[in-house]
């Protein structure tokens, strides 16, 4: 009997099949990542990464909002920028994008089907050799190189993934590294403690490309310090070689996403008593004291840059910064009632999130939570639910690490009997739909509702809660 013949695989639903550990755990230790998997599919594919000067961002929470600042600003400058994140909220190709404007759906596929063929080789080896050939992301990032270097990218602005020193992004070749914050996240694979997981992050350092880093604690930013130091890279620190001060906004912007700050940098041989570089009055479209310090890292890259030979004036640094946008990133969608969504899913994201939120009397505070399985999620629960008078606890559905809402509740429910003095009504919703139905229903203009505890559970609500204010409440 002959086989029954199959159906030719497109080259979303090879990319689909691959291992993805957005979707699964990894392995403890970080044993899924192998750079040298990764290397071998460039080179299958030319190398286009060789051809890329880059800008490499690492860190555990801000490294996505510094990338989507530095493209913004090079891109000001008329340098032509890609940039690589990941996750992406709505369309797979929103995570390699050039001059702010996403890869064309036509040009994505038909280079996912070209590095397709490249893996197919590439499986009977690996497969062979480690038991598994190149996941979901390392393809997507080959994609992204590929792209990158056909359409002649004078900078390509690189988030990692997880981690850095295995994480497939730490095969490009830096002209600067920025390391933005280093707390708990990713503690199976990355390590229990502050200083392992810096270890990790710094794996991105090369040899002589210098270095910015906002991380302040003292173990995490010794260990980064001395891995740049046996690197010969010079490191630039915050609140030592550069720094940033807060400018108040007006009251009439006192519940919008602006925050205004100056950004200093002392001269080298006198950083106490002297100033470099003064640079008054910049603006970003979002709040909070860490968008602010993840600004300055963009400040402190693109004076690294200029030391180079990179023309960026100060003019495109204001209007890069100005400009930027950061979807679910403390994004408020609404001014009264206030409503906030935010991507934040550890306990040091959450407290900068609390921190953003705009001072006022609100008549009440709802919470719309949800959170995935390899989280902290007493963490967050610890430090987020005394904020709110209510929290409705729901799962994101397009993707299966989501914590049952109803194992949610008990968290939040042996927080509070530790903790008597706090009570917020918890309510538990099946879907996010759900959720932000019995949300919506009871939103008065003076009230706010922040929706947090996962990018998955942003990208879900963004698109309902977007559609509009009237229509979004399912009839």
């Amino acid at each position: 009997m002959k086989p029954r013949p199959t159906s030719p695989v497109t080259p979303l639903e090879f990319l689909y099949g691959r291992i993805n550990y957005e979707r699964t755990s990894m392995p403890s230790g970080g044993q899924g990542l192998k750079l040298d998997r990764m290397r071998d599919l460039l080179r299958a594919l030319g190398n286009p990464h060789f051809a890329l000067p880059s800008v490499h961002v690492a860190g555990t929470k801000g490294k996505g909002s510094t990338a989507v600042m530095f493209s913004s600003v090079a891109a000001a400058a008329g340098i032509r920028t890609g940039l690589y994140t990941s996750p992406h909220l709505h369309a797979i190709e929103e995570r390699i994008a050039i001059d702010g404007r996403p890869i064309p759906t036509a040009e994505f596929l038909a280079l996912l089907a070209q590095v397709r063929d490249a893996v197919h080789v590439l499986d009977r080896h690996w497969v062979e050799a480690q038991g598994a050939g190149p996941t979901f992301f390392e393809i997507l990032t080959a994609v992204a190189f590929l792209y990158f270097q056909r359409a002649s990218v004078q900078l390509a602005v690189m988030e990692v993934g997880l981690g850095g020193r295995l994480d497939s992004t730490n095969v490009c070749l830096p002209v600067l590294s920025i390391i933005t914050s280093i707390s708990l996240d990713h503690v199976r694979q990355l390590g229990d403690t502050v200083e392992a997981i810096a270890a990790e992050k710094a794996g991105i350092i090369k040899p002589g490309v210098p270095v910015v880093s906002g991380v302040v604690q003292d173990g995490p930013a010794g260990v980064i310090a001395a891995i740049a130091n046996r690197e010969s890279s010079r490191i630039y620190k915050l609140g030592l070689d550069f720094d940033f001060e807060m400018v108040a906004s007006p009251a009439s912007e006192a519940r919008l996403a602006i925050a205004a700050f100056n950004y200093r940098e002392p001269a080298e041989s006198q950083r106490a008593n002297s100033l470099r570089t003064r640079i008054d009055g910049l603006r970003i479209p979002a709040r909070g004291m860490h968008q602010r310090a993840n600004a300055a890292l963009v400040c402190c890259g693109v004076e690294r840059l200029r030391q180079a030979g990179w023309q960026i004036p100060d003019s495109a640094l204001r209007e890069g910064l100005a400009n930027s946008q950061f979807p679910a990133r403390t994004q408020i969608v609404r001014d009264r009632p206030l409503i906030i969504l935010d991507v934040a899913h550890n306990r040091a994201s959450v407290e900068a999130l609390l921190e953003a939120i705009p001072p006022a009397n609100y008549r009440s505070k709802t919470l719309l939570f949800a959170a995935s399985q390899d989280k902290d999620v007493d963490g967050m629960i610890e430090v987020i639910i005394p904020f709110f008078d209510r929290v409705v606890l729901t799962r994101f559905l397009e993707n299966p690490r989501a914590v049952a809402p109803r194992l949610l509740a008990e968290y939040c429910q042996n927080f509070m009997e530790r903790h008597p003095g706090v009570a917020p009504e918890i309510q538990v919703a099946e879907t996010p739909a759900d959720a932000w139905s019995e949300c919506r229903r009871s939103l008065g203009p003076d009230d706010l509702l922040c929706i947090s505890g996962s990018f998955f559970l942003a990208a879900e609500l963004s698109r309902i809660v977007q559609m509009g204010w009237e229509s979004a409440l399912p009839s």
